[in-house]
């Protein structure tokens, strides 16, 4: 302009925003005053900060990254703080966790959601997102009124929404938080609140987030059980627990005193016969649902109890009183807190998991322990009712066991944000729209009678513990890696199945109408005890245990579930790992059959320590023996037979009723149903016998037909082959041939052959 007096509007359009200015003359010189930007008319959404969960961010001193951990590292005790809250280095936050990655193996954490919110912003239905990466050792307030420490120096979260507000077109920013996001999110929000910046944000969404704490929490913090997020590994839990111990931020997620309001089921449960528990069942009868009680237990307070030795993860740790009193105050404020009414808030409850909703102590291998108690009511992490617990708030379900089951998926509270029906949702909250239900995602709870009948197999330590579906696909702690490393990975791979472990237990859930292979690989010697259990409608039902296995460093074991055979599955030990089955365990209680004893007894002989010769001339006798029964069996399907067909002939003849020979006939057919055996039920052999007595016949036949009984009962040539064969063992035990040890051994199970017989 080459006029003092004229002006000039200029106006031109970015990408995203129109933009007018008004240039004019002033002082001598031009000046450039912009005007507010035009106020957006079409697609005007959100700018996203997203939240990630509990060991969501990654934690640096300097360039050494400790979270996550690498294997063979002093890592996690670097990230430790002192009982007073100060962090023991100078740790750094170095934005969220895409991806966890030991040796050459990562999982996905946020890396697909963080995929999906680059799209948004690529596609232009965004201007921008951020993450919010935050020091989860702390209370989740600290972010909030602290600010984040990073490399970079450090960030004024409320700063960081205010500029990501104003590049917003919408002018607004929708937080998305998952887990214990959830809880920095509401700290955040009620920050603004404060400050009178509560408009900044249009919608708040928190997926899975324990709002309420969740039973896990007690698990990690108690025993170092599930890390809360595993990311597919299990570190190890004494390392895990130890740490926990002075952090704000794993505080935080215990149960709160709103929990147990809203949750009738009890937290931690004590076994009645199990001894060690007296004392707490005098002070808590058999359960814990109080929050006044749980507090008392886990300070070591009510029943003093000292702090056990780091390595003995089976005893429950005493926690730090005031960093239990400063999570409860926190949850007293923010439990109940009702966010500005302009705020529009969802929460999302992942449902179908396997999820811990107790702590059970019991005896394990006759020592103090404790086993988990489950419910498919959670997303393997929390249970819904923490996750959804927001007055006046938006709740969806997301059905996580159908979704996983049609979708040959592997989604959990860990990677939730990873799965199209929660990305949808994000999609409606960004872009201001309603959530439509969908086949997976209801604004109702959907019911556990929904939910497939799974089979629960678990091994108590020393053992890894893995399935084989009939696919060859595997659920279970990979048996192909170093099982010495601190940090182990899982696999879930069998459609429909769920790994779950404690320091104590690992336990896999399969659908129960398949067929699978279990095995498991013995990482040190003790006894191992596996139990089978079924879970429909969300309750357990156990089906068979077996007590206190030998394992040794070198021990596999492998057995067949299904949901025929689950009560009698037999469990194959091969010992000392050279491919031999050294042993065949049976469930407890159970009488094995003759061929079971027959099999027991070989194997038995041949993991013998003594000289081949003798060992060959031992099986050469259980040999001999068992085609004494095989011939015992034959003379006894003959008799039965010789019974039968004297039966039908003497009714055709009319010399006995067809009604009497029905019922002679009847108890021979039942008698036959017991051919693996050598003997039978005497009480039908005394049907039987009476009944031919009755008959009217000559005495003669009479007499056949009950000295053909007396023969079925006659087993002498069998128990004096027995008696012989313990008299041998005896004999060789003495002449120290055999260890006393393994000769008791094999006459216990003659013994058992003798009761079978």
């Amino acid at each position: 302009a080459d006029s003092q007096t004229t002006r000039y509007d200029w106006s031109w359009k970015t990408k995203t925003t129109e933009h007018r200015f008004d240039w004019g003359w002033h002082d001598g010189g031009y000046t450039f005053p912009p005007a507010d930007p035009l106020p957006c008319t079409q697609d005007c959404f959100d700018n996203v900060l997203f939240i990630p969960g509990i060991k969501g961010s990654v934690l640096k001193v300097g360039d050494d990254t400790l979270w996550p951990p690498t294997v063979l590292s002093d890592d996690l005790p670097q990230l430790a703080l002192t009982p007073a809250g100060e962090s023991v280095n100078d740790v750094r936050v170095d934005g969220i966790l895409n991806e966890f990655c030991i040796s050459l193996l990562c999982v996905a954490v946020y890396s697909p959601f963080s995929a999906f919110m680059d799209d948004l912003v690529a596609t232009g239905t965004i201007n921008k997102w951020e993450p919010l990466a935050y020091d989860w050792r702390y209370s989740p307030e600290h972010a909030a009124k602290e600010g984040v420490l990073t490399p970079h120096g450090l960030t004024n979260v409320v700063q960081q929404i205010e500029e990501l507000a104003a590049d917003s077109k919408s002018g607004k920013v929708t937080i998305v938080a998952h887990s214990m996001g959830g809880l920095v999110g509401k700290a955040i929000i009620k920050r603004l609140e404060q400050e009178g910046k509560a408009d900044l944000i249009s919608s708040f969404v928190m997926v899975g987030s324990p709002q309420l704490g969740t039973p896990q929490a007690i698990a990690a913090m108690l025993h170092g059980d599930g890390e809360i997020l595993g990311f597919g590994f299990i570190v190890n839990p004494r390392h895990a627990r130890t740490l926990s111990q002075n952090l704000p931020g794993a505080y935080s997620l215990l149960p709160s005193s709103t929990y147990f309001s809203k949750v009738s089921d009890p937290v931690i449960t004590f076994d009645a016969t199990a001894s060690f528990t007296d004392p707490w069942r005098a002070r808590w009868s058999n359960t814990i649902n109080t929050y006044s009680e749980m507090f008392e237990f886990i300070t070591g307070q009510g029943v003093a109890r000292t702090k056990p030795n780091e390595a003995l993860v089976r005893l429950p740790e005493v926690l730090n009183s005031n960093l239990v009193v400063n999570a409860s105050n926190f949850h007293n404020e923010y439990d109940t807190y009702l966010f500005p009414t302009n705020i529009r808030t969802i929460q999302i409850s992942g449902w179908g998991r396997p999820t811990m909703e107790a702590v059970n102590y019991t005896e394990n291998h006759l020592m103090p322990g404790y086993k988990s108690l489950w419910t498919m009511e959670g997303d393997s992490t929390v249970v819904y009712p923490s996750s959804i617990s927001t007055a006046d708030a938006e709740i969806y379900f997301l059905n996580l066991e159908l979704f996983n089951k049609n979708a040959q998926r592997d989604v959990q509270h860990v990677n939730l944000l990873n799965s199209l029906p929660i990305q949808e949702i994000l999609s409606s909250a960004v872009k201001r729209k309603s959530v439509n239900e969908t086949t997976y995602v209801s604004t109702l709870k959907p019911s556990p009678t929904t939910i497939e009948p799974q089979i629960i197999i678990s091994a108590h330590s020393p053992v890894i513990l893995g399935a084989y579906d009939q696919f060859g696909n595997f659920t279970g702690i990979n048996p192909s890696q170093n099982l010495s490393s601190e940090i182990l990975t899982i696999t879930e791979n069998i459609p429909g199945s769920s790994f779950v472990y404690t320091s104590e237990t690992q336990g896999i859930f399969l659908p129960k109408n398949g067929s699978y292979q279990i095995v498991y690989k013995g990482i040190g010697s003790g006894p191992t005890t596996v139990t089978i259990d079924s879970m429909s409608a969300d309750v357990t039902t156990s089906i068979s245990q077996y007590s206190d296995m030998p394992t040794t460093n070198n021990t596999i074991a492998t057995f067949t579930v299904s949901e025929t055979e689950s009560g009698a599955a037999v469990i194959n030990l091969d010992l000392d790992g050279n491919g031999t089955i050294d042993n065949a365990v049976v469930p407890d209680g159970t009488i094995p059959s003759l061929n079971e004893l027959i099999i027991l007894i070989k194997q038995k002989i041949l993991a013998l320590t003594a000289k081949d010769k003798l060992k060959q001339n031992l099986i050469k006798k259980i040999e001999a023996l068992e085609n004494t029964i095989a011939n015992k069996k034959i003379r006894n399907a003959k008799i039965l037979a010789h019974l039968d067909a004297k039966a039908l002939k003497q009714s055709a003849k009319g010399k006995i009723s067809a009604a009497d020979a029905d019922m002679v006939i009847t108890l021979i057919d039942t008698l036959e149903s017991q051919s693996d055996s050598v003997s039978f039920d005497v009480s039908i052999i005394t049907q039987l016998r009476e009944k031919i007595l009755a008959l009217n016949l000559k005495t003669a036949t009479k007499n056949d037909l009950l000295q053909r009984i007396a023969n079925l009962e006659n087993i002498e040539g069998l128990t004096r082959s027995l008696a012989n064969l313990t008299i041998d063992i005896s004999r060789k035990a003495s002449n120290g041939k055999l260890t006393d040890v393994d000769a008791q051994a094999l006459i216990d199970l003659l013994g058992q052959v003798e009761n079978a017989i």
